[in-house]
């Protein structure tokens, strides 16, 4: 953490006095001391909490070596919240696939097929311990618990109904229940479109996964430009390309209209120039790996919000 640098608050003011607030996307629980690091007491919020790297970390790669118990998920959670206080921690819902792996084989078509909440739901031992570990944490304040690749809103009833059980189970452990909350991540097409009000309707707050989001609109790999030299690619498949801004602005504007708080999460709202357009499309919330709030609270300072909503609005038409 030495090469962290503090800042002053979790909000920050553009230059023509819009508001917009920084929170945390975290890999682990060592990240908690980054975040504990960066961000003064009372101002700390976790708004991405990927739990399925900690459900393998110094355990192998085999489904054997999984964490699975639920005294150990419950203490990474409870650790998470209580560093947070009052404004809480976001427990993301194991998102296998991608370039993450259950059991460490390669995977068919690895960014489809059975991951998110639908790998959750189709092995709901698994979801059950998680639910009932994040409950646990309640105790030490707001817990949102958040489902990833979600696509429908039936996804999202059937979790609430296992969360609902995971409730029951736990009382007795002193859980707040006022202090649960559920929640979206919005990363693939189908849930930004005729489904989106339908999901809505029934969440607390949503996640706008960039870096899916792209990919799936895009038809491109995440790692867009990782051996692009001269940048051609980055240029036209890219958080910017006007199909990605279109549903950004349709996301964020539904959501406020439904007065649902929705942050943008993923690795790409902590580059400044991909968040300056985000903000454009009407993101005010962006959650960042911690190591970027320095630079993009300056970033932020000098940015005029109106003209970046103008630029967006230029991109796309």
């Amino acid at each position: 953490t030495t090469d962290l640098r503090a800042v002053r608050s979790n909000r920050v003011t553009t230059l023509d006095r819009k508001e917009i607030m920084l929170s945390c996307n975290i890999d682990t629980a060592a990240d908690l001391a980054k975040v504990a690091s960066v961000f003064p007491v009372g101002m700390r919020e976790i708004k991405l909490f990927r739990t399925e790297e900690d459900l393998l970390q110094g355990r192998g790669f085999g489904s054997a070596g999984l964490i699975r118990d639920e005294e150990t998920q419950a203490l990474i959670y409870r650790q998470a919240v209580k560093i947070c206080g009052s404004n809480g921690a976001t427990i993301r819902t194991v998102d296998w696939g991608g370039e993450k792996s259950p059991t460490g084989r390669r995977i068919a078509n690895p960014a489809l097929g059975i991951r998110g909440i639908r790998y959750s739901l189709m092995h709901p031992d698994t979801l059950m311990i998680q639910l009932r570990a994040a409950c646990r944490a309640s105790s030490e304040g707001p817990v949102r618990i958040m489902a990833p690749m979600v696509t429908e809103a039936q996804e999202i009833v059937e979790l609430q109904a296992y969360l609902n059980q995971a409730i029951s189970e736990v009382e007795h452990h002193g859980i707040k229940r006022d202090n649960i909350k559920i929640g979206a991540m919005i990363e693939v097409g189908a849930a930004t479109g005729v489904m989106l009000d339908k999901i809505l309707g029934q969440v607390s707050f949503v996640g706008v996964g960039s870096n899916d989001l792209t990919q799936h609109i895009l038809g491109v790999d995440r790692l867009f430009s990782a051996r692009d030299k001269e940048g051609r690619w980055e240029r036209r498949f890219g958080p910017h390309n006007p199909a990605v801004l279109e549903v950004l602005c349709r996301v964020f504007d539904r959501c406020a209209k439904a007065n649902i708080r929705a942050s943008l999460c993923g690795e790409l709202a902590s580059i400044p120039f991909f968040a300056a357009m985000s903000v454009g499309a009407g993101a005010t919330d962006l959650s960042i790996s911690p190591r970027a709030a320095w630079p993009m609270m300056t970033v932020l300072q000098h940015l005029h919000f109106g003209r970046s909503q103008d630029l967006v609005q230029y991109m796309i038409n």
